[in-house]
């Protein structure tokens, strides 16, 4: 073989990535979590984290393995989501569960239901527009949406959004447990940093609802050129 020559490499190899191996100890990470998720805070979020900090990483070793592959960029896309609404829905059982109050209960199922849909619903459809015509997510035709996809994909800036809004959610979560929420809520700078999360949170909803426009639009404007071609060339043949 030539030393120019590339290696070829089987479904197995790229399957086994080091990267896409990080993805499938999240997932089952995140699946251990669950057990513990009404009853182990402790136990819950130490399987949360494993699950964070992997993916927080995954991108950067695949980058140096040189394992950059299309099946690890969705498992990683997957995990995120799927850690995201575990989360999500472990604090809506655990507000259901807790909450006597019919109104207040119906309020926190509403927030914490939005919260699931902007982040689902979102990401669904920036990752579909994407394949429809094969063009980055953070890519616009529209001036203004293109410069705000550019700011809040811009890597420093989506990670700090997003660790802000997870801790956001992750507070809600550690609020139906009084004795570790005590531990946090003791910290001098709690409320301060409770508001900073708020405030990460809502960007984070801000650039959900940024995606999905700019995904809304990729897709309107398949449609208006498949009609157009498709009236132009119904016009040929009546011609």
């Amino acid at each position: 073989m030539s030393k120019h020559q590339s290696k070829s490499e089987n479904l197995a190899e790229v399957a086994f990535y080091v990267p896409n191996v990080l993805g499938y100890v999240r997932f089952f990470a995140i699946v251990a979590s669950w057990k513990f998720a009404m009853t182990d805070p402790v136990k819950f979020t130490i399987l949360y984290a494993i699950c964070y900090f992997l993916g927080a990483i995954d991108g950067t070793v695949a980058k140096v393995l040189k394992q950059c592959s299309f099946f690890g960029a969705q498992m990683d896309i997957l995990m995120n989501r799927f850690a995201t609404e575990s989360l999500i829905f472990a604090v809506l059982k655990l507000g259901i569960t807790n909450i006597q109050n019919d109104s207040e209960k119906m309020k926190f199922t509403l927030l914490f239901g939005s919260l699931f849909l902007s982040d689902f619903v979102s990401n669904w459809f920036q990752v579909f527009s994407s394949y429809l015509i094969d063009q980055p997510s953070h890519k616009s035709s529209n001036p203004v949406l293109s410069i705000l996809l550019k700011i809040f994909t811009f890597p420093v800036v989506n990670f700090a959004i997003t660790t802000l809004s997870e801790a956001y959610t992750y507070s809600f979560y550690l609020s139906f447990f009084p004795d570790q929420y005590k531990v946090l809520s003791s910290h001098p700078q709690y409320e301060l940093l409770l508001k900073v999360a708020l405030a990460g949170a809502v960007l984070k909803n801000i650039q959900n609802f940024i995606h999905l426009s700019a995904a809304s639009l990729r897709i309107v404007g398949i449609d208006v050129k498949q009609k157009n071609e498709a009236a132009a060339a119904q016009g040929k043949k009546t011609n």
